[in-house]
């Protein structure tokens, strides 16, 4: 066959690469979790939402891990990767979960709800 499937987790860094050659001005990714979280909330109930980041750290990446959730193909490391590329190019970025009703209209809306990445400039 002439076609093939996408890698995993490649959707996220597809989705910043689009961001910059468009110039957009945020990019959210939509996911099962309300976005970085200081353990996997998936497995501890104490797990905290981080809410801004400034600054992509090892720390930061460490938070991430490699794990995927049930169903998922490149869990939080690829998001935070594709966060990576579009905060150096100035766009700031949203992790939010994508079940919540609204949540689009509430990011646009300024609201604060995800992890919200500050662009560089």
């Amino acid at each position: 066959m002439a076609i093939e499937e996408i890698k995993v987790g490649d959707n996220d860094t597809l989705s910043a690469r689009v961001a910059i050659l468009t110039k957009a001005k945020l990019l959210v990714i939509l996911t099962d979790s309300a976005g970085l979280h200081t353990k996997n909330p998936h497995k501890h109930k104490a797990a905290k939402l981080i809410t801004d980041i400034r600054k992509i750290t090892p720390e930061i990446e460490r938070l991430a891990g490699a794990e995927t959730s049930p169903g998922g193909t490149g869990g939080m490391l690829t998001k935070i990767k594709a966060a990576k590329l579009v905060i150096e190019a100035g766009i700031p970025l949203v992790i939010a979960d994508g079940r919540k009703k609204g949540i689009l209209e509430k990011i646009v809306a300024g609201q604060k709800v995800g992890t919200y990445f500050h662009p560089k400039y």
